[in-house]
């Protein structure tokens, strides 16, 4: 990242150092973000298809649908059912309706609304509905969460370039990635709902108004116009997510060290000071989008600040929890920045949940708790945060204003996550962890620029490339499985193909291990059939399914070729019959089966000839009915007993 040295304009800011980017590197940055934009397409391909048409259009092409027809509320009608209920918000009473595409719909005087932020449906979906399209909301979600990729690697290139461009190139490429892969995104996109179509959004707007506020008050050439564009555009990310709004603490902090130093990027303008112009520039559009906002609400609810969470048709009744208690900030904190992830024992070696019990007592109404991994273990270069006091003190006072803002929105963000919610999920991470993974970046790069003898360089080299490696792989491996397990059931023979090519590291953990694991339940009727506490390895009460004469497919990695015994702790026979006996059939996936009878509730050996790396075992029942199935897990035989 060669640059050449320009003089610095009047006293108020260092020399700034333009790059003198070669041709390569700008091609090389382009075949970058086309790579990422391409692993994007493809994450959401193989879990849901692109299809445009009203269904795959979602909420939000209802929405448009909707503004297009003059009105806020969507066109579709309620079902008399559902408003005949004595309690519409009654989340068992109001179950059969929310199956129907109604689930965390906002239900308000007989009509339905969306409560996710407008923008995404105002900018993309209703030009589009204009020309007679139905955009998948699916594909909608790679456009926004692409553009929060490209403006995040923008913001860390513009602040190494402005603040750091000692630093080695190939540091920045390592931090491009991470930002690609350790951002969320990808675990959101196996999904792509509406859900994530909002966060990732705000993703996007949120990080151009931070490169259009940077370049406009750090850049070369400082602009109003620029600063004008990042209140807008951070108006537009609050429009797509209310927690957006810390995007706006950045541009404050900036704004409250100019007045306090009287040195303001810009001259005045048509004999305005240079403050007025400045805080004018970034208070305008920011306050004309807030006040569309509050009037969208005010037209929809009846009230500024009511978005529709409180009355939508959800899995709890929202209408009698109140958002916000300070008994949910330990368990918060402790989903978002500690719980690590459970290993596997096959592709991809990591899964998310669901997480376990949180170690101290919750609050009776703590039921939300979703697919959660902790921010530290799965991007522990984070950790490289709690030396920013120090490392900061010798940086430039921009940088270390930027830098401690986005630090600061970040943790916010957590709090406020944590403190509202009576749950947590994976898919919210996306709020934060960019705005803190660049200020570690840069906490990383200050000491590959600082330490200048050999070994204690050396340490900071591996140190840092270390964890920003493990955060992408954990990101990828995430990538993976999603909250639905989307790419497993949709691309069962791609997904075999991943988990054959991985099957050396997977023997190699399993003979860590001690014995063969069982690493994979795939059922149709399942609680939780995809991993156990340890390697996959599922001890009683870790995996339930019902077994009927659909196949369960198990997948057991072995080190090498044994005997083992698998131990099914069954209720026994349910069929509604009098019978209480059934044939349980068990085979080697493409051999023929073996059977056994299972009787009433107990434990059941199957003896199993295991080969080395991956095996697959069909499980069924022959006949009518089904056995419900608590525990599975694999046992050595006994010893032969000696005369």
């Amino acid at each position: 990242m060669a640059s050449a040295p320009v003089a610095a304009g009047r006293g108020s800011r260092p020399a700034l150092r333009r790059p003198t980017r070669t041709g390569g590197e700008t091609v090389a940055l382009w075949v970058f973000f086309a790579l990422v934009l391409a692993f994007y397409v493809w994450i959401v391909q193989t879990s849901t298809p692109y299809k445009f048409n009203e269904y795959y259009s979602g909420p939000y092409g209802q929405l448009a649908d909707a503004l297009l027809h003059g009105q806020l509320s969507l066109r579709n009608p309620p079902p008399s059912g559902l408003l005949a209920l004595p309690n519409p918000y009654d989340p068992i009473a109001n179950a059969p309706f929310r199956a129907q595409d109604l689930h965390d719909l906002t239900l308000w005087h007989d009509k339905l609304y969306i409560y996710w932020g407008p923008v995404p449906g105002l900018l993309l979906f209703l030009p589009l509905r204009l020309a007679g399209v139905w955009l998948p909301q699916n594909l909608a979600t790679v456009v926004f969460a692409f553009g929060g990729l490209v403006f995040s690697v923008l913001v860390l290139r513009f602040l190494v370039r402005r603040f750091l461009p000692a630093t080695p190139t190939w540091a920045v490429w390592l931090g491009m990635i991470s930002l690609a892969l350790c951002n969320v995104v990808p675990f959101s996109l196996r999904r792509a709902g509406q859900y994530e179509l909002a966060i990732d959004g705000a993703l996007c707007f949120g990080f151009l108004g931070l490169w259009l506020l940077l370049t406009g008050w750090f850049g070369p050439k400082p602009s109003v116009r620029r600063l004008a564009g990042a209140s807008l555009a951070i108006g537009l990310a609050v429009g797509c997510r209310p927690t957006a709004a810390l995007y706006m603490l950045i541009p404050l902090v900036l704004v409250v060290g100019a007045w306090r130093s009287g040195r303001w990027p810009v001259p005045g303008d048509r004999g305005r000071r240079p403050a007025t112009t400045v805080v004018a520039a970034l208070a305008g559009p920011l306050a004309a989008c807030t006040a569309v906002l509050l009037a969208y609400n005010m037209a929809r609810f009846g009230s500024l600040f009511e978005f529709g969470q409180r009355y939508q048709l959800s899995s709890y009744d929202q209408t009698h929890r109140a958002l916000g208690h300070l008994s949910y900030l330990g368990p918060g904190l402790f989903y978002y920045l500690l719980l690590p992830p459970r290993p596997l024992a096959t592709f991809p070696f990591l899964d998310l949940g669901p997480p376990p019990l949180y170690p101290w007592s919750v609050p009776a109404d703590y039921t939300a708790v979703e697919m959660t991994a902790g921010v530290l273990p799965m991007i522990p270069l984070l950790a490289a945060l709690a030396l920013l006091p120090f490392v900061g003190r010798r940086w430039d006072p921009g940088l270390r204003q930027v830098a401690g803002s986005m630090v600061a929105a970040g943790a916010l963000t957590i709090l406020l996550l944590a403190f509202m919610l009576w749950g947590t999920t994976q898919r919210y991470e996306v709020d934060f962890v960019s705005l803190l993974l660049i200020p570690a970046l840069l906490v990383w790069y200050a000491g590959l620029v600082r330490v200048g003898r050999r070994w204690p360089r050396w340490v900071v080299v591996a140190a840092g490339s270390v964890a920003v490696l493990w955060g992408s792989v954990a990101g990828l491996a995430e990538s993976f499985k999603g909250y639905t397990d989307g790419f497993a059931t949709n691309e069962p023979k791609q997904y075999r193909t991943f988990v054959d090519a991985f099957s050396p590291l997977s023997r190699l953990l399993a003979s860590a291990k001690g014995g063969p694991v069982v690493s994979r339940v795939d059922a149709t009727s399942k609680v939780d059939a995809d991993a156990g506490a340890s390697w996959g390895a599922m001890g009683p009460g870790s995996v339930g399914f019902t077994l009927s004469a659909k196949p369960v497919t198990l997948t057991i990695v072995s080190p090498g070729r044994r005997h083992s015994l698998l131990r099914l702790t069954a209720y026994g026979s349910q069929d509604g019959v009098s019978s209480v006996q059934k044939r349980l059939l068990v085979g080697f996936e493409g051999k023929a089966p073996r059977a056994k009878t299972i009787g009433g509730p107990g434990s059941y050996d199957v003896d199993l000839a295991l080969a080395i790396g991956i095996n697959r075992v069909v499980l069924s029942t022959r006949g009518r009915g089904f056995i419900r199935v608590d525990a599975l897990t694999l046992v050595a035989p006994p010893a032969p007993t000696t005369p």
